[in-house]
């Protein structure tokens, strides 16, 4: 993986050498929530490590059919603290057709978090749980929301662009929020849409 953004060097992992499925890693408190790192940097920074040891593992044995990623589970145990740590990665099962790997992400002799993903190949949806995405005028016709004190430092990666519906991080009432989000580090907006309903149509924004 080539890091050429900013979020790609926030999640950057790498192999230790003589100690396989270990890599080295470098918590930023640029990407923090209030009680700690985010949880979906820390996701991510533990994808891309199971991606480097996916690969290096079929680099050796190359399945018939690529395997992305499917799906990821992770338990939050503590926060890390910026600075250094290390991630675990170990393949539980690799089969005909779907990859099986854990990780664990380590500080100071403890586990921070443990992760399982399954990497597979393409197969047909039996079910389509997502709701189409609701209609919104393009992110470049969008007033960007003005910074808060109050809001935690992940919040200053990206520019919000808030469509009807209370501002975040403002005690409004209603848990509902539309928006466009610009990633800073390159310029580029994507949209998304969150609401607080269990039938959520959300569409995450990628830092990419």
């Amino acid at each position: 993986m080539v890091a050429d953004t900013l979020f790609d060097r926030a999640i950057a992992a790498a192999p230790i050498h003589g100690a396989p499925g270990q890599y080295a890693v470098e918590f930023s408190a640029d990407w923090s929530a209030p009680a700690g790192p985010n949880g979906g940097y820390l996701a991510a920074m533990v994808l891309n490590a199971m991606q480097l040891a996916l690969d290096d593992s079929h680099s050796h044995h190359p399945p018939p059919t690529p395997r992305p990623p499917r799906s990821m589970t992770l338990h939050y145990m503590r926060p890390p603290q910026p600075g250094a740590g290390t991630i675990s990665v170990a393949t539980e099962r690799a089969g005909r057709s779907m990859t099986t790997l854990t990780a664990r992400i380590e500080q100071g002799g403890k586990t921070m978090v443990v992760a399982i993903a399954a990497f597979g190949g393409a197969r047909e949806p039996v079910l389509e749980f997502a709701e189409p995405m609701p209609d919104a005028p393009p992110v470049a016709e969008l007033k960007a929301m003005p910074k808060l004190e109050q809001m935690p430092p992940i919040a200053h990666r990206f520019d919000l662009h808030p469509l009807p519906g209370p501002y975040p991080f403002t005690g409004a009432d209603r848990a509902e929020l539309g928006d466009g989000r610009g990633c800073r580090s390159r310029g580029r907006s994507t949209r998304c849409c969150s609401r607080s309903a269990p039938t959520s149509g959300c569409r995450p924004s990628s830092c990419a």
